[in-house]
């Protein structure tokens, strides 16, 4: 990424902002203030296995993700994003560039839609799931008249949540590839 945020909202939006790790297309720079990677009593790892009920749980919560991520890129509202993650989730700068965006402008025609969900791994309180899908083509507008366009794609990636007592949380978005 070069700085601007509007060249490839999707990869800075949607990709770098929600990963951690190797592999990403791009990453934001470091926010002047990090979220604290404190938890907080409702969100802290509970101890559990892994058993037909938390799969469906752990279904429900990944879906939720993507839910309020839309909700996000649709209204501007990151509320409903930012209470199914984690507080330290590097996804915090998702909800952050969506606000931005919508402090100047606006995105017409941004969803993204879940094509696949599936278990990789689940243990005491943690789960790994891959995850298939696509962001829609879109054009982002300022409110200084200027909008710029951008393609649709395909995305897999795998996502880590925890088990809190709130309920299943992601901890992170590991984008493995953008097609």
């Amino acid at each position: 990424m070069v700085g601007r945020f509007s060249a490839g909202l999707w990869a800075v939006v949607f990709l770098a902002a929600c990963t951690s790790g190797a592999g990403t297309p791009g990453s934001l720079p470091p926010p002047s203030s990090q979220p604290s990677s404190t938890l907080s009593p409702s969100n802290t790892p509970t101890p559990a296995s892994s058993t037909d009920a938390d799969k469906a749980a752990i279904e429900a919560a990944v879906r939720a993700y993507f839910t309020a991520m839309n909700v996000a890129v649709m209204t501007g509202e990151t509320n409903e994003f930012e209470a199914v993650i984690l507080s330290d989730c590097p996804c915090r700068k998702f909800a952050t560039s969506v606000a931005d965006r919508f402090d100047g402008g606006s995105l017409v025609g941004a969803r993204v839609e879940l094509e696949t969900v599936e278990e990789r791994r689940a243990s005491a309180g943690r789960a790994v799931v891959s995850v298939a899908y696509r962001t829609s083509a879109y054009v982002a507008l300022s409110d200084n008249g200027s909008s710029e366009s951008f393609d649709a794609h395909t995305v897999n990636s795998s996502l880590v949540l925890l088990r809190t007592e709130a309920g299943w949380l992601v901890q992170a978005e590991n984008v493995l590839e953008r097609l």
